[in-house]
């Protein structure tokens, strides 16, 4: 199955997301609320289209990562853009987008479902998944992760993963720097006037100087880096949860009965099962393959 010689593929790919009069286009967009870089927004625009083509085509219930998940909220933001365009002329059909009802079986359904697109797509595509906009089934649905919309500008957003191990060696330059500032301070004139409270109030001067600079240092390389790649939700991003991601019915004719709308012949496109997130997260979603 080559997806490059569908004429689907070919709308897909000639369906412009971003606005030509937009000063805030959508990719753009999409790199702001997430914390990416401009260019890797603009590949995971390129994977959310190859995502809805194997939402189409695949023959069986696909499921996004969190990446593409991202580019599928937004552009149902776009309803215009969404249900007339892509829906209406590209796709020929409503591609709904529901959460999951939570439980190890939809867990489970969802991680199945999720396994089998990214089978999908390395046969259709004639090549794996990008890893940093589709990474492995146990990372896509860490149950860890924990995702929350935050106004940047005020408040900081530090990593975990990169200041913990900073700040272990921020200890450790601090116990030498002040261990060395101690001994030079015994060995001055008036040393014996310097009081042992003296001496832990430098050790803590240093200790909290230096996790500082550390800190701050670590906060403004994840800015300018714009978090890491595989992730897709950082503290700015849609609130839904990694291990969760859209679902949609492309299926003729009935409704799922797994909270995704099947697409049959009803052409309203927005309802009650297509908001994508609900106050507990996001589901993970699927894709009905599009078979009668």
């Amino acid at each position: 199955m080559i997806a490059y010689n569908d004429p689907l593929w070919q709308a897909l790919q000639a369906f412009e997301l971003d606005g030509a009069n937009a000063e805030l286009s959508f990719t753009k967009r999409l790199a702001r609320e997430n914390g990416w870089h401009h260019a890797y927004a603009e590949q995971v625009v390129v994977e959310y289209k190859k995502f809805l083509w194997l939402a189409m085509r695949a023959g069986h219930p696909v499921t996004p990562s969190d990446e593409v998940d991202q580019a599928w909220h937004l552009h149902l933001v776009y309803t215009e853009s969404y249900w007339d365009d892509l829906c209406g002329k590209v796709l020929g059909r409503p591609l709904h987008h529901g959460p999951t009802k939570g439980g190890a079986n939809e867990d489970a359904k969802y991680q199945d479902w999720y396994a089998r697109t990214l089978a999908s797509y390395e046969a259709a595509f004639d090549s794996p998944p990008p890893v940093a906009v589709w990474p492995p089934p146990e990372a896509r649905f860490d149950t860890h992760a924990r995702f929350r919309r935050v106004d940047t500008g005020s408040h900081w957003v530090i990593s975990k993963n990169l200041w913990r191990p900073r700040l272990w060696k921020a200890a450790a330059a601090a116990a030498a720097v002040t261990g060395l500032v101690l001994t030079l301070a015994q060995e001055a004139p008036h040393a014996a006037d310097m009081a042992p409270v003296k001496s832990a109030e430098i050790f803590w001067l240093f200790f909290i100087g230096v996790a500082v600079v550390i800190v701050i240092s670590t906060a403004v390389k994840n800015h300018r880096g714009g978090g890491r790649g595989g992730s897709g939700c950082s503290s700015v991003g849609s609130g839904c949860s990694s291990g969760a991601g859209g679902g949609c019915g492309s299926s003729h004719g009935h409704s799922h009965h797994d909270g995704h709308s099947g697409s049959g012949h009803d052409s309203s496109g927005c309802g009650s099962g297509s908001s994508g997130c609900s106050s507990s997260g996001c589901g993970g979603g699927g894709c009905g393959g599009g078979g009668d």
